[in-house]
């Protein structure tokens, strides 16, 4: 009835309520039925449809499930900014130490490969939630926010887009290489969330 159609969220609220229950029930000694709504009703404001500027006014969803997605997305894109910005600053540093260009084709093919590698694994990836009988919010998050990365990393991979390993203006050289080095650690995340996502149906298929 809550629309809570993601089974992670299911366990996790199950898992929550019942304690919950049988808590009040040993402490407060009341009967399971009253014990039951008052719990419920606890839970009423995590379970009301939500929505978020920050991920898009056209998501409605749960108040529970719309918090994680905003934490999870909000920690993957700290964490990619960050590295993405130290990776970027050494690699510039060096490479314009360097100053060879026969070295940074080198550089381009090692980066070609690695993002056409991501991507054969990232539609691995969207083949594997796709076959999947089980809907959790691992495999949401991957279906809905995977299909930039995917178009990105085709277009950069096979050449389409440049990678400029080194700019005449500083500045600029850190922001092509800066952008390079997110697009190659941010399909990590969406990785990580399939293997969430495989991980948690196996445990259901286990129990």
């Amino acid at each position: 009835k809550s629309d809570v159609i993601f089974v992670d969220i299911r366990a996790e609220l199950t898992d929550h309520i019942a304690s919950e229950i049988e808590e009040k029930i040993s402490v407060e000694g009341v009967s399971f039925e009253i014990t039951f709504h008052e719990v419920f009703e606890n839970w009423k404001e995590q379970l009301r449809p939500s929505s978020s500027r920050w991920l898009g006014k056209q998501y409605l969803l749960p108040k529970i499930i719309m918090d994680k997605w905003i934490k999870n997305t909000k920690k993957q894109q700290k964490m990619t900014l960050l590295i993405s910005f130290i990776s970027a600053i050494v690699f510039t540093t060096i490479a314009r130490t360097i100053n060879n260009e026969e070295v940074f084709d080198y550089y381009r093919i090692f980066f070609r490969t690695i993002l056409i590698l991501e991507l054969g694994l990232i539609m691995v990836g969207k083949y594997i939630i796709w076959k999947s009988n089980y809907k959790t919010t691992f495999s949401y998050f991957y279906k809905t926010n995977s299909f930039s990365v995917i178009i990105f990393l085709f277009f950069m991979g096979i050449g389409l887009f440049p990678i400029k390993i080194v700019a005449p203006d500083i500045a600029l050289n850190l922001v092509f290489n800066f952008i390079l080095f997110g697009y190659v650690i941010l399909p990590i995340y969406y990785l990580h969330l399939a293997y969430q996502h495989v991980q948690f149906t196996k445990k259901l298929k286990l129990s």
